[in-house]
């Protein structure tokens, strides 16, 4: 016979586990949720900061463009003032070469009368052969009277006459051969020596050059 008893126990199991099974499905479907959610949120926040981090890249990128154009303006502008620059001093050259021209042929149209030091003598010879070096000193009573003739009177068309002072032209009174005060040496465009002659004034010059 069917014992009552067993299946009532029996019964009464079943009828537990039912609602146990049901809190724990739901308990399950409920963490279930749950992680999803948060998965759910994680993607988000993964996708939010890797939209950040490309309009970071963007305005990076920008930036760097940007950045890239004002050093390329900067560039352009250098090199348009250094091509300036260049070009200023060409013309600067170009200037002082045509002051120099314009001074030498003066000088060869004037003529005149000079005092240099004995170490640029020969940057300022003319293109003439009539550059004569009046070798004078100041204790010399007619190297007086013949400066001051000079420089009285106007000198003649193409005659340069360089004032040098006798003491301190040690190199040119060897060179030509100098050995006292008031002389005259006339040279070329090149500084050779044509002649010579000691003493005499303004008229004397004339006579003696050739």
């Amino acid at each position: 016979m069917l014992n009552i008893n067993k299946v009532s126990a029996g019964l009464l199991g079943i009828v537990t586990l039912i609602p146990a099974a049901g809190v724990f499905a739901q308990t399950t479907d409920t963490m279930m949720k749950k992680d999803s959610m948060i998965k759910g949120d994680t993607m988000m926040a993964d996708k939010g900061v890797m939209m950040k981090d490309k309009t970071m890249e963007k305005k990076m990128t920008t930036k760097q463009k940007m950045q890239m154009k004002k050093d390329a303006m900067k560039k352009k502008i250098m090199q348009k003032k250094e091509i300036k620059k260049g070009m200023m001093k060409s013309d600067s050259k170009m200037m002082d070469k045509g002051a120099m021209m314009k001074d030498g042929e003066m000088m060869k149209k004037m003529g005149s009368y000079m005092t240099v030091a004995p170490t640029d003598v020969m940057t300022k010879l003319s293109m003439t052969d009539k550059n004569i070096l009046f070798f004078h000193a100041p204790w010399c009573p007619t190297c007086a009277s013949a400066d001051k003739s000079l420089t009285a009177q106007s000198i003649k068309m193409g005659y340069t006459i360089f004032k040098v002072d006798y003491d301190s032209s040690t190199d040119l009174k060897k060179k030509y051969g100098v050995t006292t005060q008031h002389t005259f040496v006339q040279v070329d465009a090149k500084g050779e020596m044509i002649t010579s002659w000691r003493g005499g004034s303004t008229e004397e010059i004339y006579k003696n050059v050739k």
